[in-house]
Parts: structure tokens; C-alpha cells; sequence
């Protein structure tokens, strides 16, 4: 069945308000931008029970914050003036050429004459004989008012419902009261148990601590003869003579090196890096045959099979314990090149006299780039060259090693200062242990002093919550005895409609049934308001609520000795993300920052880690997500762990199989319509969340290889890796912003 014309449908609900569903009254806009009648949207706001808000977008709004719109007021009775020139003359004829109503415009949904059909206005319309459209539109009628007396007797159930619903749930309110007193009762119990418990804990962790700091005085106090050692052996080089300084190979290399290139000792300090890189960590001298493994590092061929040969178990890197194939390593050509440079300096520099005089080589010639001896020097090849003596070249590095004994007289010092201040915290640790039971004394005086003002804050609001139900109780049944009366009101009106001529029943149709149509859309957008039945249902559930409580105040209280204050470490985070003075908060910046490329930076992943390193235990820890409005639907950030030897460099996949255990909002290319997902393998699992987190609890147990994620707020578990696998490596906080979000720890 043809309809009214797009255009002319589109126009008619512009100008027609969406709560009363007539044409505008004095039409205001509020803050969203829509628009209704004045007193429309005054009743609205003036019945709901909720804070204000748009009917049709739900936006919060400020009361009787209107502004009148003159420009839809005008078109309101541009349409109605329109509306008026197409009514139809009386009996059934044309009032502008007289001529009977025969036809029938289904664009423009009036009836018209011959003269009409003709004319410009109709011209390209589908026009129908009145008796035809009158059938059409009739049947369509009929199965609009079996719609209406379905929703009538919807309205009559529910108000017969709803009273039974809500005597129901009176009677509960008495017995949830009865419930909650009890629970309370059960935690104070429970409060006073384990205030006694922590309190030996605490003795039991007194006599830990005590042995611990005298394990490490004893390893201080070795640290600092190991520095002694060094400081007397390097001390004792630089007192050596230059030939038998220069002579020591790991002298010679830097030594060499110095003398070609006229390096100051930074360089010197780098070649003896250099000559360290050259050599296989397992034998300690030059690679033979260098191989390299699948994790980077590189060994001698012979070294490496002599390493895997004396264990059957699976075969591990020397160095950083990562698991490898037997068979994967490669020849390291490159290296190999390197290496045969290496030894060709050494080689120079152990030459010590001259292959020509068989003097002593105790210059260098600037110029040729040679050692030279006294004779070579007085030659005429290199009268005329720069020369440099070998024993202020030798002075010279010992000049550096000074410098570096300087250093480590300093570091010891500072090791001398730590157990200084470490000793004298021993004397003042009876005093802290006396303060520490006195605050948990305390605590557990201001948890009970909370549960005795919780218990009676909740008691006071079912009391509220009951009288208030009572007297909402008599309104919604007003409400919806006036729906049904309404109702009854436009199946009576349809079926006497539905009784006359076709003329008749034709002139005016197409905006009474454009306003039952959105009568139907505003029972979705209005309906009766759910808010008290759902705080009721919230409130009964509070006795199960606090069973569930106690259990987890059981298990918090079990965790709170291991709370641990989480702060970020500047080093391991991407140059995109920038972390505050106080190191809690971290945030992306629309530019790379200029920072310093270090070995434990993420380079290619916006990740970052905190200073905390586990090892053993159980600890938690809380973030808190801060989202920006403007930007919610594209947030994208992570929380978690990571293994300390987490890849920092190229792409890392948040994932197990990389050492990354964490949760995070952000939509991925999967079919998934869930933001939020669990880094599980082989694919993320997303999650459905009732609500969105906005702080996170995240608890570690280490030694049984447990993550989990709560909501902090409402204590809900989020997910839980149950079987983490550590390989016994250091663990730390995770974290990962890419955009519309910061995360404060």
C-alpha cells in the first residue's frame, strides 16, 4: 500500500513534538539540542524521579534551562496553514472546482477530484479510486486496532502484576532487615579474629626481618672488601712502569687504539668494551667459529656443543636461560669478521720492539699511523712527523684508572653509608614494631566503627526505600490505569472511524495514523520508569551481597599485608608515552619525546613497567583508568604483569607466549562486539562487563602462578589466569595506553 511521500513524512514529524505527538506549542530546545512543547517538557521533568534528562537521548539536563524556537514555531504554522488549504469541501466536493471527491492522492494522503488529478500539485502521484484506497487503508486500520487491544490487556497484566510484585517485596523488606543485622553481626565476629591473627603475624614477620637484615650486613660488609680488592689491584697497575703496564692484554687493545686515533680516555673505556664483546662468554677469549641463537647472543661453535653435551634435559641459552633448538643456531660471520679485526690490533700492540733497529718501540708516529723506535724517529722518513711518547700515552691510562678508583672509592662509601643507616634502622625497629601493632589496634577499631555506620546507613535506607514504595505505589497504578484509559479511548475512536463513507474515512487519515505510529514510539522512549523496582531488587539482594562481602573481606584482609604502592620506572617506557614527577600516572603524547634509547626501553610497543620486581608471595595492587569523555568509544590501554625479561624491543604481541599476562578495553579487528578482552592465548577472550571499570584491582600470587582482576569498586572479578607459568624470572606491574585514556597506579 502506497504511503505519504518522504518529503511530506519527514516535514509532518519535524514539526510534530515527540511527547505529545501534535504539533508544536510554543516549541523551546533544550541543552541537547532537541526540541518539544513547553509544557510537554516541563510535566516530563516536573514527574520523572530521576535526575533530569533528555527523553530521546537520555543527556542530562539542567532544569528549566529552555531557549524558544521561533524558527520551528513558524514552520509549525506554515504546516498547519497547509494543512488547512488541502481540507476537503463538505459532502464530498471539491471546494476549489466543486467537482466530487472521486480519487484519492496517496502522496499527499487527501481525496481529490478530476480537476485535481489534472492538475500541477498532483501531477506524477499515485492517485487511486476512493472506494479502493478506503479498503486499503481499512484493513490496515483493523490491524492497528488488534495492535492497540493487545497492548490494552499487556497494560491490565502488568498493573495486575505490579501491585502483586510490589506487596511481595514489602514483606521481604522486613526479612532482609533481620538478614543484614545477622551478616554484620558474623563480620564483627570475624574482624576480631583476625585482628589476633595479625598481630602474631606480625611477631613471626619481626624475627624474619631481623634474620634477613643480618644476612644482608653480612653481604654489605663483603661487597665492600670486594671493593677494596679492586681498588688496591687498580692502584697497584697504576704504579706498575709503563713496559710492564703495556704488556697486560687487557692494556693493550685499548692502548693501540688510543695511539691511532688520539681518543681520550671515554674512548679508551669503550675499546675495552669492545675487546669484552669479542670474546665467548663461556671460554672468556676470542670466538672461534661464532655462532648465533635464536634469542641474539652468540657463542663459539665448540663451546656451545660442549655445553649442551653435558645436560640431556632441553637446550637453554648459557646466558639468558631462553629455551633453544639444538640445531638453530647460525654461523655469525659478521662477528667472526670482527673478532680477526680485534686480533690484528692486539697483535700491533704486543710488538714492543722495532722489526728494522730491534730498538724499543717507544713512540708512535702520528703521521704513518706506526710504532716507531728512537732510530725510526731521528730517520728522514719521519723527521718531520708528529710523534707522540709512549710513557705519557701510558701515564694517560693510568690517569683513567685513577679516575675509575675515584669511582669506586665512592661507591664504596655510599655501600658504607647504607649499612650505616641500615644499623641503626635495627635499633629503631622495636620501636616501629611497637607503633605498627598499635596502628593495626586502631584499624581494626575504625573497621568496626565503619560496619556499626554502614549497618545502620543501609537500615535507614530500606526504611526510606519502603515508604517510598508506598507512595509510589498508588501513582503507577494512576499512571497505568490513565495508559489503558487511553487506550480504550483510540480503539474506539478507530472502529467508529472504520464505519464511514470512504470520503469520510479518508479526509484526515494520513496524520492520525503518523500519530498513532508515534504514540507507539513514545510508550518505548517514555515508559513507566523501572528505577524504584530496581533499587528494591538491589536491596534485597543485600543479604547475599554481604555473605559474598565477608568472604572477600577475608580474603582482602589475607592480601592487605601485601599491598604493595606501585610506581613506574622511567626507563622502560615508550618515547609516545610520558609519565608525571610523582611517577603514578601515565599518559600518550601526541609527539615522540626526546629521551635517551636505553636497553630496557620499549621501542616499538606504547608499553611501559613499574620499579616493583616479584620473585615469590602475594601482592596487589590498584590502577586507576581516567578516560577521556571525548573519546571513550576509541580508549585503548592494558593492566597487568610481565616477566622482567619481556622483549623491549620490535613488536611484542600482548600475549602469554611473550611474558605478558594483562586485561584491557580496545576494539580489535575480532567479530566480537565486547571493548574489553583478556590477553589469552591463542586468541584474546573478550569479556562482558556489567559495568566499566574505571579502578582495577590487580592481584599477583606468585608461587601458585595466579593473576586475577577485580573491580575495585565493586569487588567484582573480571578474570583470572589460573596457571601462569613465571619459569622462576622477576615479574613486574604492566601497562600499556595507546589512546583516550591514562592510568594512575
Amino acid at each position: 500500500m502506497a504511503t505519504r511521500s518522504p518529503t511530506s513524512t519527514s516535514f509532518y514529524h519535524e514539526v510534530t513534538c515527540p511527547i505529545c505527538l501534535d504539533y508544536f506549542e510554543d516549541p523551546v530546545t533544550v541543552d541537547c539540542g532537541h526540541n518539544f512543547c513547553q509544557a510537554c517538557i516541563t510535566q516530563y521533568l516536573g514527574d520523572s524521579d530521576a535526575d533530569p534528562s533528555c527523553p530521546l537521548c537520555r543527556e542530562r539536563l539542567e532544569a528549566n534551562n529552555f531557549n524558544p524556537n521561533w524558527q520551528l514555531a513558524s514552520l509549525v504554522l506554515i504546516k498547519k496553514i497547509q494543512e488547512e488549504g488541502q481540507v476537503e469541501g463538505k459532502d464530498g466536493v471539491c471546494k476549489t472546482h466543486g467537482e466530487p471527491l472521486k480519487l484519492f492522492c496517496m502522496d499527499d494522503e487527501v481525496p481529490i477530484c478530476e480537476v485535481c488529478n489534472g492538475s500541477n500539485l498532483h501531477r506524477g502521484h499515485s492517485v487511486f479510486p476512493t472506494e479502493e484506497a478506503s479498503h486499503q487503508y481499512k484493513e490496515r486500520i483493523g490491524v492497528l486496532v488488534k495492535s492497540l487491544k493487545q497492548e490494552r490487556k499487556r497494560l491490565v497484566d502488568r498493573k495486575l502484576a505490579k501491585d502483586q510484585k510490589k506487596q511481595k517485596c514489602l514483606k521481604q523488606l522486613e526479612t532482609e532487615k533481620q538478614k543484614i543485622v545477622s551478616a554484620f553481626e558474623n563480620m564483627h565476629e570475624y574482624l576480631v579474629q583476625k585482628q589476633h591473627l595479625w598481630l602474631d603475624q606480625l611477631e613471626d614477620l619481626t624475627k624474619e626481618l631481623e634474620r634477613k637484615q643480618d644476612e644482608n650486613l653480612t653481604r654489605v660488609s663483603e661487597e665492600i672488601s670486594r671493593l677494596n680488592g679492586l681498588i688496591a689491584e687498580m692502584g697497584g697497575k697504576c704504579r706498575q712502569p709503563p713496559s710492564e703496564f703495556l704488556q697486560q692484554k687487557q692494556n693493550i687493545l685499548p692502548f693501540a687504539l688510543l695511539l691511532q686515533s688520539g681518543a681520550d680516555m671515554a674512548s679508551v673505556l669503550l675499546t675495552r668494551q669492545f675487546l669484552d664483546e669479542t670474546s665467548c662468554p663461556i671460554c672468556l677469549d676470542y670466538f672461534t667459529d661464532p655462532v648465533i641463537l635464536d634469542c641474539g647472543h652468540s657463542f663459539c661453535k665448540a663451546c656451545l656443543a660442549m655445553c649442551w653435551k653435558e645436560t640431556q634435559r632441553p637446550a637453554f641459552c648459557p646466558h639468558c636461560r631462553q629455551e633453544a633448538q639444538r640445531t638453530s643456531f647460525r654461523p655469525n660471520r659478521q662477528l667472526a669478521n670482527v673478532v680477526e679485526i680485534a686480533k690484528q690490533f692486539t697483535s700491533q700492540a704486543e710488538r714492543t720492539n722495532c722489526e728494522r733497529h730491534g730498538e724499543p718501540l717507544e713512540f708512535f708516529c702520528r703521521v704513518c699511523e706506526a710504532h716507531v723506535c728512537n732510530v725510526c724517529k731521528r730517520s728522514q722518513e719521519h723527521s718531520e712527523h708528529a710523534m707522540f711518547n709512549l710513557d705519557q700515552i701510558s701515564q694517560k691510562m693510568k690517569q683513567g684508572i685513577q679516575a675509575e678508583v675515584q669511582l669506586l672509592v665512592q661507591e664504596r662509601q655510599v655501600v658504607r653509608e647504607w649499612k650505616l643507616a641500615e644499623e641503626e634502622r635495627i635499633k629503631a625497629f622495636p620501636a616501629e614494631l611497637e607503633e605498627e601493632k598499635n596502628k593495626i589496634t586502631g584499624a581494626f577499631e575504625q573497621m568496626h566503627n565503619f560496619l556499626h555506620e554502614l549497618q545502620r546507613f543501609w537500615l535507614n535506607e530500606l526504611e526510606d526505600l519502603e515508604k517510598e514504595m508506598k507512595e509510589k505505589k498508588e501513582s503507577n497504578i494512576v499512571k497505568l490505569s490513565q495508559d489503558i484509559a487511553f487506550l480504550s479511548s483510540h480503539i474506539t475512536d478507530m472502529e467508529k472511524k472504520r464505519q464511514l463513507p470512504p470520503v469520510g474515512f479518508l479526509q484526515g487519515l494520513g496524520t492520525w495514523v503518523i500519530r498513532f505510529v508515534q504514540w507507539k514510539r513514545r510508550r518505548t522512549v517514555l515508559g513507566i520508569s523501572t528505577g524504584i523496582e530496581e533499587r528494591l531488587i538491589s536491596y534485597t539482594q543485600k543479604n547475599s551481597f554481604l555473605k559474598d562481602t565477608l568472604e572477600k573481606c577475608k580474603g582482602l584482609l589475607m592480601q592487605a599485608p601485601n599491598k604493595v604502592s606501585i610506581t613506574l620506572d622511567p626507563g622502560t617506557v615508550h618515547p609516545f608515552l610520558v609519565v608525571t614527577e610523582d611517577l603514578k600516572s601515565l599518559r600518550r603524547r601526541r609527539e615522540m619525546q626526546d629521551v635517551q634509547d636505553n636497553p630496557g626501553r620499549f621501542d616499538s610497543m606504547l608499553y611501559a613497567l613499574a620499579h616493583a620486581k616479584f620473585t615469590s608471595g602475594r601482592y596487589w595492587w590498584e590502577v586507576v583508568v581516567e578516560e577521556e569523555k571525548e573519546e571513550r568509544e576509541r580508549a585503548n590501554w592494558a593492566v597487568g604483569v610481565a616477566k622482567e625479561s619481556v622483549r623491549r624491543k620490535g613488536f611484542v604481541r600482548m600475549s602469554p607466549s611473550e611474558g605478558i599476562w594483562a586485561i584491557g578495553k580496545g576494539k580489535d579487528e575480532s567479530a566480537s562486539s565486547d571493548p574489553f578482552w583478556a590477553s589469552t592465548l591463542p586468541e584474546r577472550t573478550p569479556l562482558s562487563l556489567s559495568y566499566e571499570p574505571r579502578k582495577i584491582r590487580v592481584s599477583l600470587d606468585y608461587d601458585q602462578g595466579c593473576v586475577e582482576f577485580y573491580n575495585a569498586h565493586t569487588d567484582d572479578l573480571i578474570f583470572k589466569f589460573q596457571q601462569a607459568s613465571f619459569s622462576e624470572e622477576k615479574v613486574q606491574p604492566f601497562f600499556h595506553v595507546w589512546w583516550g585514556a591514562g592510568l594512575k597506579c
